[in-house]
This record gives structure tokens, sequence and C-alpha cells, in this order.
């Protein structure tokens, strides 16, 4: 089956980095990205700073009316390019001992779990990440449990559900601790806000959980330990329907040596005042091309991410002994042992007939 497919691409630089300063480059299905337009929304996570989302549906009021940017070939060349820049002069040794970014690939209707399902591309290489779509439909009902909607205990808000319309398993267990943290803790780990019935819930929710807080830390501390050992009372069952995106990874240095002097041309060019600070530094210092491709190599990430495969795995269960199944064996046996049964008897009436018949005459 081929179909168009549409994924949702986050990454996590630098947190003090602006998206004009950290995407250098971007084109998806062989045309320019519109990074100030609709192509990339930008939005904080309390650990990874500054996040950019390309082909994202956060913010999107209305559901009817989602933009997504779709392709419908295979291959590198129509798939998405991205050139970062990480701003390694910036990074804080003891909290940053990789360099590198953050990345997530996800349907665009799933909330985001970056904590857990992110992963890191490093500074210095082309990534290539090769995509395909696999489809999970579990059948649910009276055969197992499973979610087609948010569960009620959450006490997502409208707005909220539509925000993120599609349920995991995973999403659900993250609003369940944010809830949680919420009530008890009287903060949260997160800066969505307004995303529960519960005005009480919303009111907490703005204020981030401070370490330098002790009550704060310990009630949080807490929440966590109990979370771990699968003690809090959250109602998260699997999704009856999820889309997952397999991936498929490899690596090779870059830019090259013969590279670096073009790419350098590019970047003294460039709209962002930061990156052409970052040039001319280089160029006030006369460095040599060595020395020019190892400071590339430390300071931009390149990606291409694109679809292996339009066609995609569906993986479907279904009863192996349903009760349609059930009637239909109990009435096939049943007129098997009637008909055999009917067959027997009238062919002793007629033996016994036969008997009778030759013994009168």
């Amino acid at each position: 089956m081929m179909n168009t497919v549409r994924h949702h691409v986050m990454a996590f630089p630098n947190a003090l980095l602006e998206k004009n300063d950290f995407i250098v480059q971007c084109t998806y299905d062989g045309k320019e990205c519109r990074k100030k337009g609709a192509d990339f929304v930008q939005f904080e996570d309390p650990y990874y700073g500054n996040c950019f989302s390309f082909n994202s549906i956060r913010y999107q009021e209305d559901n009817s009316t989602y933009k997504f940017r779709s392709s419908s070939k295979v291959g590198h060349e129509f798939g998405l390019k991205l050139t970062l820049f990480l701003d390694y002069a910036e990074y804080i040794g003891l909290f940053a001992p990789n360099s590198g970014a953050r990345l997530l690939v996800h349907d665009p209707r799933v909330q985001p779990d970056i904590q857990t399902a992110s992963f890191s591309v490093a500074a210095g290489e082309t990534t290539f990440i090769a995509m395909k779509l696999e489809e999970v439909q579990r059948k649910g009902g009276k055969y197992n449990d499973c979610y087609e909607k948010w569960p009620k205990s959450l006490k997502l808000s409208e707005q909220a559900q539509k925000a993120w319309s599609t349920y995991t398993q995973e999403s659900c267990q993250n609003l369940c601790l944010t809830n949680i943290l919420a009530s008890r803790c009287k903060c949260t780990d997160t800066y969505d806000v307004d995303f529960s019935v519960d005005e009480t819930i919303n009111m907490n929710s703005l204020y981030y959980c401070r370490a330098t807080n002790l009550k704060q830390s310990e009630c949080r501390n807490d929440v966590y330990a109990a979370f771990r050992n699968n003690s809090l009372a959250c109602d998260c069952l699997p999704a009856c329907h999820t889309n997952e995106y397999i991936l498929t990874q490899s690596r090779s240095p870059w830019p090259s040596k013969t590279y670096s002097p073009y790419f350098a041309s590019k970047m003294i060019k460039s709209d962002s005042s930061r990156i052409v600070s970052y040039m001319q530094d280089l160029l006030i210092r006369n460095v040599s091309e060595n020395a020019m491709q190892q400071s590339f190599k430390e300071n931009f990430v390149r990606l291409e991410i694109f679809y292996e495969a339009l066609n995609f795995r569906k993986i479907s269960e279904s009863a192996a002994y349903d009760f349609s199944s059930l009637i239909s064996d109990f009435g096939g046996n049943l007129g098997l042992c009637l008909g055999w049964s009917m067959l027997i008897f009238f062919e002793l009436v007629e033996f016994f007939f036969h008997c009778v018949r030759a013994y009168m005459h």
C-alpha cells in the first residue's frame, strides 16, 4: 500500500539559541523551509531549553485546518535536510558533557516524550535517518484492554485534548505524573499550562519545581520514587491504535576539508548575526583551513531525514476463536451428528423391512 507520509521532527539545541541562530539551513522535499512561518514552532522545555518543532500541530487551534508538510517520494533528496549551529563556545563544561543536539521523530498528533524518546546527534557529522512507518492496531473490547481516547481520570481540558488528539500510554503517564506533582507539590516539571479542567492543577502548573525549594524538592523526589515503583494510581492502558516510526541511522564525518571553504562563504552571508559574528572571529584570527574545518566540526550538525519506503507495515490483532466461529462449529458438528444418526435409522428400518419380507416369503 502506498501513501503520503507525514511526520514530526523536534530538535533541542543549546538552551539559549533562538530559531534563526540555531537552524542554519533547511530544505524539505527539495524546497526551502519557511523558518519564519508555520514550518517551525518554538517552545520551551525545562530540561532542554528552546525546542523547535517541524511540521507541528502545536498551537493550532482548529484540528480541521491542520497544515502538514508531506512528501510522496523516497530518498534523502526529498526528505528533511537541516544544518544546525551549536555555538560550542557558549557551552558550560559542568552541564554539557556532550556536544550535539537532541532529536525526536514522532506522529504530529502525539504529545512528544522528550526525555525518554529523543536521541542525540553528534557535532561534526552528517546523521542520515531512514524512516519506515509501522501501524499497530489492537482489538480492544473484551479481548484486551486499550484506550482510543484520553481517560477521564486525567481531567484534560477540551483544548488540551484537541491540541494532542491522539492518545498514547507514554503521554498518559507523563500527564498523570504532572497532575500528581501539581496536586501534592504545588508545582510541575513542565511549562504547559491550562491543560486541566481542575483549576487548582492549572494554578499550580504555573510554578516550576525548583531544586532550591527544599519542600518542593522533597515532595518531587517522593512522587518520582512512587512513579518508578509503579505506586501511582495512573489509569494508563496501551493505545488501541498507534503509528510508530522505525528509524535506521548512519553517520559520516562532516564537513569535508574541500567543502569547508564553500560552507564558510555561505555562513558569512547568514541572516543570523550570531553566526556572522562567529565567522568574522574566524576570519579576523586568520585561522588555517584545518583549524576552520575543526571549528565547523565542533559547532555544526548536519541532519538528513527521509523515507526509506512509502509502504508501511500494519500489525493488527484478531480473535483466534470468536463467538461466530463457536456457533459455526457447533452447528456444523450438530448437523454432522444428526445427519449421520438419521441415515443409520433409515438404513436400519430398511434392513428390518427386508428381513421381515424375506421371512414372510
